[in-house]
C-alpha cells in the first residue's frame, strides 16, 4: 500500500481517537517503509504486526527492534538489530542519518 492510501486511511478514521496501529502481511511484504513513514507522520506507536492469515494468533507485539532491521533491510555480512541489546542498538541509531519524512 503506498503512503497516500495510508494517509487517507487515517484521516477516514480521524474521528475516532487512534492511539496505535498495526502493520499487518510482515510475512508477505518485501517493504514496510510506507506504513513505518505513516506511523511516524500521523504519530502513531505500531503495537502489533501480523505475520500470517490467522487473526489473532499471528499478531505479535510490535518490537522496534524488529521493525527497524525491517525498514532497514539488513543484508548479508551485517549485524541484525534483533541480536543486538536495546542500549547498543539505541546508540547506533543516534549516530545514524535517518530519511523519514514526518510532515
Amino acid at each position: 500500500t503506498d503512503l497516500n492510501a495510508l494517509d487517507e486511511t487515517v484521516k477516514a478514521f480521524s474521528r475516532v481517537d487512534l492511539t496505535g496501529c498495526i502493520i499487518t502481511k510482515l510475512d508477505e511484504a518485501s517493504a514496510i517503509g510506507a506504513p513505518m513513514s505513516a506511523a511516524i507522520r500521523h504519530h502513531l506507536p505500531v503495537a502489533y504486526v501480523g505475520v500470517g492469515q490467522r487473526v489473532p494468533e499471528d499478531l505479535q507485539p510490535a518490537r522496534a527492534h524488529r521493525l527497524i532491521s525491517r525498514a532497514l533491510n539488513s543484508g548479508a555480512g551485517t549485524q541484525k538489530a534483533e541480536e543486538l541489546e536495546p542500549d547498543v542498538l539505541a546508540a547506533k541509531l543516534r549516530g545514524a542519518r535517518a530519511a523519514f519524512t514526518t510532515g
